[in-house]
């Protein structure tokens, strides 16, 4: 019986510990706690995307920030992005994928201030390079700016607009 109780007990505390997410940053994530939060489209995006939702919340008690988005797209339909980013040793790198088939591999620098930059690099002959800027305007409202680089070439905005907190 004392047994029963104890793997119970045990039981119900790993599940509230593995269901219960970290709440902050650490380490060289730390900087990007801005970016943390349920948000939503707001006005009116350049490109495609005509609106969506965003989760962004730290995993894996601190060390790695996920965001899960819903995008609906002007033309009809939408998509999902899953985006996982994480310190490897003082590099914020961070991994891409969405249900359109894409994946991109970002090197990612913080700052100044409330503002991250994932970026690929320069362009290169094997394809497109990509820029991905999060900028708080406040702590309610982020700004985010996609932007594509052909191969050899310079940036250009793909897409921008707002993100407010839900």
């Amino acid at each position: 019986m004392r047994w029963e109780l104890a793997s119970g007990v045990a039981a119900a505390t790993l599940t509230a510990g593995a269901s219960t997410p970290a709440r902050t940053l650490v380490g060289p994530l730390a900087p990007l706690s801005f970016m943390v939060g349920e948000w939503r489209a707001a006005g009116t995006a350049s490109g495609p995307g005509a609106g969506g939702d965003s989760a962004i919340q730290p995993e894996l008690a601190g060390r790695v920030l996920v965001r899960n988005d819903h995008v609906t797209l002007k033309a009809g339909g939408g998509f999902e992005i899953y985006q996982l980013v994480y310190a490897d040793g003082s590099q914020l790198r961070s991994e891409f994928i969405d249900t359109e088939g894409h994946v991109i591999h970002y090197k990612v620098a913080a700052g100044p201030g409330a503002r991250a930059v994932f970026d690929t690099g320069p362009s290169a002959a094997q394809g497109p390079a990509f820029r991905l800027t999060y900028s708080a305007q406040s702590p309610d409202r982020l700004h985010i700016r996609f932007e594509i680089a052909p191969p050899g070439g310079a940036y250009k905005v793909y897409s921008e607009g707002d993100l407010v907190r839900k």
